[in-house]
């Protein structure tokens, strides 16, 4: 409950440290879904509302890109595609939360603390 309540990294961070704590090394599919709570963080810190999976791409919503951001976007994927207020990615090859944190950083970088 802890995990999927998170709102921060440090949230995750938190349940992480917990989990190592008391179980030792995570298995796979624990990291998985860390990672996916992770992701949730990073798309709930940019008003990202849904990320989802659909064949050979992932929608995310909503957004609304400014002039920089679209120049941004096409520098990061060519292949990307924004209809309406949803932005279509193709499907990462690498470990797909991890990617699209790294995106989502990189679209829209955290403010310096």
């Amino acid at each position: 409950r802890r995990l999927a309540a998170a709102e921060q990294e440090s949230d995750v961070d938190d349940v992480v440290s917990e989990w190592s704590d008391r179980y030792g090394p995570l298995p796979e599919n624990a990291e998985s879904l860390i990672g996916v709570a992770r992701l949730r963080v990073e798309a709930l810190r940019v008003g990202i509302e849904d990320i989802v999976a659909m064949r050979r791409e992932v929608k995310i919503s909503p957004v609304r890109l400014t002039s920089i951001e679209e120049v941004r976007l096409r520098r990061l994927s060519r292949a990307a595609v924004v209809r309406g207020s949803a932005l279509f990615l193709p499907v990462p090859t690498e470990e797909p939360a991890t990617a699209l944190i790294d995106f989502i950083r990189t679209m829209w970088p955290p403010d310096p603390d």
